[in-house]
């Protein structure tokens, strides 16, 4: 037998399906989408170049971490849905992983501490960068390793519930003091090097700024995480330790764990990015999320301004084409009975639910199959909405004598 962290199982959760569904299909979108957002982020750290190479390999280090739980996560959400044994090899490696994911993000933290410690003590050296990677290495065998030997000992039930826990909060807890102790140390030392006028070097000064910098921006960030993990550790001291007279609330509690840590990894991803300015530009300057944007920007003014909709209208009728015209009212049919389009297009869905999958088959995820719906619904809208700006562009294009 094998401690794992699939905590439910069909007979588990029979008495509220729907609800667990619906629980694990939030999940599922927030793991989805916080690993469409870690390549984003590990190529704008990678090309922030203000910041020392070392400490944006912690932080990449970071999102890789949070990546490979996320697709572990997967798996043990696939053996809870199917109702796989739980003691299957592929399960235990997959809550080993993610176990682990959870000891390195309570001591993250306590691993930039050492990577800052060295510079602060090797600050002309360090700045130059090269032949310092053995210090990330040192800092990752730091953070991994203890973390990893916890997660075995715990899955092969060396180890109880309560001191897998315990190792949590205490590596949270001194890594956390730890960072804030060499802040206010850093604190010190530049204040008093920017009064010393005798032995002021610009680039200790500049290196501890640096550190002052990147301490402040990761503390900020774990302050946000520390408030939302007290959450975590809420529901899971909850399912630990609530009566066997509340085993519902405890499976409820323990469903919820898994996904308020999935919303962790999204928020955890964007404060990353969006807490540094050099690593935000960098973000903003990648290809694909301009594109996103630049959509975004479009499919909001199409819905929320009707004259830009009528003055394409207006172009296309004025064209003597009839077939454009044509194509002018199917396309923008759509968009000008927005509602009337929502509600066919969720109606043959649900038809299609009916016909073609039957509820014996969607019976083990009725709510995901909603969902999954929706969202084509969704995109659906949005399509149907640029559709018609695209034709216009098209179409003016044409009367132009442009080439296309």
């Amino acid at each position: 037998m094998y401690n794992t962290l699939a905590y439910l199982n069909w007979t588990s959760i029979s008495f509220a399906p729907s609800l667990f569904y619906a629980i694990y299909a939030a999940e599922i979108v927030l793991c989805l989408f916080s690993l469409l957002l870690a390549p984003f982020a590990g190529l704008a750290l990678m090309r922030a170049g203000v910041i020392h190479r070392n400490f944006r390999f912690c932080v990449i280090g970071a999102v890789v971490q949070l990546s490979i739980a996320c697709l572990s996560r997967f798996v043990i959400l696939y053996y809870q849905i199917f109702d796989l044994p739980f003691d299957d090899t592929v399960l235990v490696l997959a809550s080993v992983l993610r176990d682990e994911f959870f000891g390195y993000f309570s001591s993250i933290l306590g691993g930039v501490t050492v990577e800052r410690l060295v510079a602060t003590f090797h600050t002309e050296w360090y700045e130059k960068e090269e032949g310092t990677f053995h210090v990330f290495l040192i800092v990752q065998a730091v953070i991994i390793i203890p973390s990893l030997a916890n997660s075995i000992l715990w899955i092969f039930m060396f180890i109880p519930d309560i001191v897998n826990f315990g190792f949590f909060a205490m590596q949270l807890l001194l890594s956390t003091s730890s960072l804030i102790a060499i802040y206010r140390y850093n604190q010190w030392l530049l204040k008093r090097a920017e009064v010393d006028y005798v032995d002021y070097s610009v680039s200790r000064t500049f290196q501890l700024r640096e550190n002052c910098c990147m301490m402040k921006y990761l503390i900020g960030i774990f302050g946000v995480m520390g408030v939302m993990s007290s959450v975590a550790f809420i529901l899971y001291f909850c399912y630990l330790f609530l009566p066997d007279e509340l085993a519902n609330v405890r499976r409820v509690c323990i469903a919820l764990f898994d996904a308020w840590g999935a919303a962790e990894q999204v928020a955890i991803t964007y404060l990353l990015i969006r807490r540094n300015t050099a690593i935000w530009t960098k973000f903003e300057q990648l290809f694909v999320i301009r594109s996103v944007r630049r959509l975004c920007t479009v499919v909001y003014q199409t819905l929320t301004n009707d004259a830009k909709v009528k003055n394409f209208l207006a172009i296309f009728e004025a064209s003597p084409a009839p077939v454009e015209l044509l194509i002018t009212h199917l396309l923008c049919g759509a968009k000008l009975y927005f509602t009337g389009f929502l509600t066919l297009t969720w109606i043959r869905y649900r038809n299609m639910i009916a016909i073609h999958l039957n509820s014996t088959r969607t019976a083990f995820a009725p709510s995901l199959f909603y969902f999954i719906f929706g969202v084509e619904t969704l995109m659906n809208i949005i399509s149907t909405v640029i559709m018609p700006f695209a034709a216009a562009s098209v179409g003016r294009a044409g009367r132009a004598g442009q080439d296309l």
